[in-house]
This record gives C-alpha cells, sequence and structure tokens, in this order.
C-alpha cells in the first residue's frame, strides 16, 4: 500500500509531500521546506513509523542549506543532492 500526505504552511504558501511504501515502510519528503512545513512532516514520520530516505527537491529557496543540514540526520539512507541547475546550496 503506497501513503500519501500534502502538508500545506499558510504562511509561505508552501506544500511539501510525503511519500511512503506501507510495507516497508520507506519514505521520500518532496520539497520538505520552509521550516512550517518540515516540523509537521517529521512529526508525520514518527507517528506512521516511517523511516525518510530520501528528499526530493524540485526547487531551492533562500534557507534550503539550513534546511538539508537539520534533516540530514534524519535520513536513514544516503544523502545526495545533485544539482544541476546551478542553484546555490
Amino acid at each position: 500500500m503506497t501513503l500519501f500526505r500534502q502538508i500545506y504552511d499558510s504562511s509561505s504558501r508552501a506544500f511539501t509531500y510525503l511519500l511512503a511504501d506501507g510495507g516497508t515502510q520507506a519514505a521520500v519528503a518532496i520539497d520538505p521546506e520552509p521550516e512550517g512545513t518540515v516540523l509537521p512532516l517529521l512529526g508525520l514520520v514518527d507517528e506512521l513509523g516511517l523511516r525518510l530516505q530520501y528528499l526530493l527537491y524540485t526547487h531551492v529557496h533562500d534557507g534550503t542549506a539550513a534546511m538539508l543540514e537539520r534533516l540530514r540526520d534524519r535520513v536513514a539512507g544516503r544523502f545526495e543532492y545533485v544539482n544541476r541547475l546551478g542553484a546555490e546550496l
């Protein structure tokens, strides 16, 4: 079973998404930014007993580097960032 959740931060008008495999509990966070969405995201990961294995950014904002540092320790799998658009992180 696939699990999908959408988290919205009204102050920044930003969405973060959580996608997980219910069988393995492996999860990916998509655009986990800004902090208004990250804290609820991490709470949801804990509440559902998921293992956050990947972070996927479709775009970046100011402050992305700081958010990556905060999330790095929470990612169970390999942590990699591929910057193909030349954005500064």
